[in-house]
C-alpha cells in the first residue's frame, strides 16, 4: 500500500520568530532551511531533510514546514520551483517513495515593509530589499501582515496577488490554525501565472480597489536606453504619473539588440536583468509589456513618458549598428545569471 504523501509548507518572512508562528498555524512539524555557505540551498539536501523529517504516523495530510529566510540568496519562488521540479522527478524515478508535495508558500510580511512599496519616497534601501519584500508577497498562497501597517496595505496585497488570502494581524499566531486552515488557498502549481501582473498581461486583471490602477504598457519598438535612463528618474515620479508600487514585464533596449530583459521596479528601485530569452525562441516578445501598479496612476502620462523613450522612425531605419552605439547607462547583463 501506497503510503500517504507528506504536505511541505514553505515560510518566508522577515525573522525566525515569526516565520515559526506561522509555520504552527500549519505543521505538525516545524524546521528552518538555511544556506550551507551562505550563498546556496541545495535542493537534494533539502528533500533529504523532509525525508528525515517526515513523521512515521500514516495519516493522510501529514504536514512539514520548512521556514525559508528572507536573506538567502534564492527568492522564495526559485526554491518553490526548483523543490517542486526535484520532488515531481523523484516521484517519476521512484514509485515507491512515499510522495512529497509543496501545499503552500505563506509569507509573513511586516507593516513597516509593506509601507516600503505603498509610499516609495520612505524606502531607505535598508534591510531586505523592496524587491524581495514584493515577491514574497507575489509568490504565495496566503500573506500574513504583522503589525500597524499603511492604510492601503491590504490593497497593495491584492494589487500584488489578488488569490491569495491576506490576514492583517498583531502577531502569525493570532490567526488561530483552525481559522488559517480553513481559508481557501489557491494550489502552488498556479502562482506563476495567477500574479497581479501576469493577469494584467493577459487581460484577466481583476477589479482593484477605488483610488488603486494598474496600467499595461506595450509597444514592438525597442527604448533608446539613455533616454529610457531619463524617463524613469525624471518622469516616473509621483507628481507626474501617480503612486507606482510595482512594475513588471519584459523589455528590450535597442543598444541590447536580440537579448530579451525583465523590467522589475519595487518601492523606489527599478531593476533590468537579462532573461536568457532571445529572438530564436518561437512566439518570443518583439517590444515592450510592461505592468504598472499603484495609486491614483495616470495612464496618459505613463504611455508619453515611455513613449518618448522609444526609438524614432529614423532611428529605427539606422539600424542595429548604430543601435549599438547609443550611451548606455544600465547595468551590463551577465546571460550566465540571467532569470
Amino acid at each position: 500500500m501506497t503510503a500517504p504523501p507528506v504536505l511541505v509548507t514553505l515560510v518566508t518572512g522577515p525573522c525566525r520568530s515569526l516565520r515559526a508562528e506561522a509555520a504552527a498555524l500549519v505543521a505538525d512539524r516545524v524546521g528552518e532551511c538555511r544556506t550551507s555557505d551562505g550563498s546556496d540551498i541545495d535542493i537534494d539536501a533539502l528533500v533529504a531533510r523532509i525525508d528525515d523529517a517526515a513523521p512515521e504516523a500514516t495519516s493522510d495530510g501529514t504536514a512539514i514546514t520548512i521556514a525559508l529566510g528572507v536573506d538567502d540568496v534564492y527568492a522564495p519562488d526559485e526554491v518553490g520551483f526548483a523543490l517542486q521540479a526535484a520532488l515531481s522527478s523523484r516521484i517519476r524515478c521512484e514509485r515507491h517513495e512515499r510522495p512529497i508535495h509543496v501545499r503552500d508558500v505563506i509569507a509573513v510580511v511586516r507593516g513597516d515593509e509593506l509601507d516600503r512599496l505603498v509610499n516609495p519616497h520612505r524606502d531607505d534601501g535598508e534591510g531586505t530589499s523592496a524587491q524581495r519584500i514584493a515577491t514574497r508577497v507575489e509568490y504565495a498562497t496566503a500573506v500574513i501582515v504583522v503589525g500597524e501597517a499603511p492604510a492601503r496595505a491590504a490593497d497593495l496585497a491584492y494589487a500584488l496577488n489578488p488569490r491569495a488570502p491576506i490576514l492583517l494581524v498583531d502577531r502569525p499566531a493570532s490567526v488561530g490554525a483552525y481559522r488559517f486552515r480553513r481559508l481557501i488557498r489557491p494550489p502552488v502549481d498556479d502562482l506563476a501565472s495567477e500574479q497581479g501582473w501576469m493577469l494584467a498581461l493577459s487581460d484577466r486583471a481583476p477589479r482593484l480597489p477605488r483610488g488603486v490602477n494598474s496600467v499595461v504598457f506595450r509597444d514592438p519598438r525597442p527604448f533608446h536606453p539613455g533616454r529610457l535612463d531619463e524617463v524613469v528618474r525624471v518622469c516616473l515620479t509621483p507628481q507626474n504619473v501617480g503612486t507606482i508600487w510595482r512594475s513588471r514585464g519584459v523589455v528590450r533596449l535597442a543598444s541590447r539588440a536580440g537579448a530579451v530583459g525583465s523590467w522589475s521596479s519595487a518601492g523606489a528601485h527599478l531593476n533590468l536583468d537579462p532573461t536568457g530569452l532571445t529572438d530564436d525562441e518561437p512566439d518570443i516578445i518583439s517590444g515592450q509589456e510592461i505592468v504598472f501598479v499603484g495609486e491614483r496612476l495616470r495612464e496618459t502620462e505613463i504611455t508619453r513618458a515611455l513613449g518618448a523613450a522609444l526609438l524614432a522612425d529614423d532611428e529605427l531605419m539606422a539600424g542595429p549598428m548604430e543601435w549599438a552605439s547609443y550611451s548606455d547607462p544600465f547595468p551590463a547583463w551577465d546571460r550566465g545569471h540571467a532569470h
